[in-house]
């Protein structure tokens, strides 16, 4: 089960430690991963960590499945979107009444149960579909380069502005989320695919174990042929 957030964050300081942990979590998997490959370095794990092949992701793109560096990718352009829409958000005078408290919290109950847990599987919309991953130091490149971006828009906001604005998920089940929300909503797709990280992994190694296994023992050398 993923890692969940387990406190409704209260304010945008709250909202921002959130997301910083989720970030944290998701880069020492991918460390783990890359530490774990050095460790059994296997052309099936090579091809999981690079993007020569998918890794998991079911649904995403018919049956095939992401590899880590896709991952990475899909993350930064999630975040990336996010970050586009709300900055025309704020850039637009149209503001509603700040959202209350009881909004907020429907709206981090949907994001924690819908969004941060791997048993409900989903296909990304096209627009985060990770086709064409470059190699996974510049898609890590990448996701530092959209998680500054986004901090700037949230940072040039004031937390008033943030509850006042509202922006459609795509994904129609858990709807429309305020804009403080969208902080949420970033911390937990990252916490989701930490733990596609660790599935992935745990997955490869567990079938290169099953195929030593299955190895038949070498043949003993005839006798003339042994030393000693």
């Amino acid at each position: 089960m993923t890692q969940r957030l387990r406190d409704f964050p209260a304010g945008l300081p709250e909202r921002l430690a959130e997301l910083d942990t989720a970030r944290t979590r998701f880069l020492d998997e991918v460390e783990r991963a890359r530490h774990d490959f050095d460790a059994q370095p296997d052309r099936d794990l090579a091809r999981v960590i690079s993007n020569e092949t998918g890794a998991l992701e079911d649904g995403s793109r018919g049956s095939t499945r992401w590899s880590l560096a896709e991952i990475v990718y899909h993350l930064h352009l999630g975040e990336s979107a996010t970050t586009l829409g709300l900055k025309r958000k704020l850039a637009s005078p149209e503001r509603a009444q700040p959202a209350t408290v009881d909004r907020l919290r429907a709206d981090w109950e949907r994001i924690s149960k819908m969004i941060g847990v791997r048993h409900t599987r989903v296909q990304a919309p096209a627009r985060v579909v990770p086709d064409g991953a470059p190699e996974l130091g510049q898609c890590l490149a990448l996701l530092a380069e959209s998680r500054r971006a986004f901090l700037q828009v949230i940072e040039s906001a004031s937390e008033k502005d943030l509850l006042s604005i509202a922006l459609p998920h795509p994904f129609a089940a858990i709807g429309e989320l305020i804009g403080i929300s969208w902080i949420s909503a970033t911390a937990f797709h990252e916490l989701r695919h930490s733990e596609q990280v660790r599935e992935m992994i745990a997955e490869r190694i567990a079938a290169d174990g099953s195929r030593k296994d299955s190895m038949p023992e070498p043949a003993a050398l005839p006798p003339a042929l042994r030393k000693g």
